[in-house]
């Protein structure tokens, strides 16, 4: 973010006028492009930190689990393959185009791993998060209500 941090100011009045929200995330990559200015970032921003690792430490948790996607946002990929998140790339809950949107958000194995997400349920090897490194937090520290309905993401 360090490199245009600057423009965090044209960025929310840009989304101020076309009626969007202004939602700044923290830098993905903690060697890249670190914040310059901490205060400025945090006031222009709005967040109470600029890091991912700042962030752990305040809230005792990982920052945006991509894993809140598939209650806020399911992502679907542009062959119409139901994702749940942004990290999956190795499988799918099935096609929306072919077997329908809601049939798929309500299919036996998308439900399911949101069990699983939750820590209501077994880790299955037919559902794609098993193969993400993400996961492993996620066993530690299952989603809450709370994770999912307050979500930045």
């Amino acid at each position: 973010m360090g490199h245009n941090e600057h423009e965090l100011p044209l960025a929310k009045k840009m989304a101020k006028e076309l009626n969007m929200i202004f939602f700044p995330k923290l830098n993905w990559e903690p060697g890249y492009s670190s914040v310059k200015n901490a205060d400025f970032v945090k006031m222009e921003a709005g967040m109470s930190v600029v890091s991912k690792d700042e962030y752990q430490k305040k809230y005792k948790k990982v920052y945006l689990l991509p894993c809140v996607q598939f209650w806020v946002s399911p992502q679907i990929n542009w062959d119409g393959k139901l994702l749940g998140c942004c990290q999956n790339l190795w499988g799918d809950f099935g096609n929306v185009f072919a077997q329908g949107f809601e049939t798929c958000l309500t299919g036996e194995r998308f439900v399911y791993a949101k069990k699983m997400l939750c820590g209501e349920a077994k880790t299955r090897g037919d559902i794609p998060c098993t193969k993400c490194s993400l996961y492993k937090e996620i066993l530690q520290n299952p989603l809450k209500k709370k994770d999912i309905v307050f979500s930045r993401f």
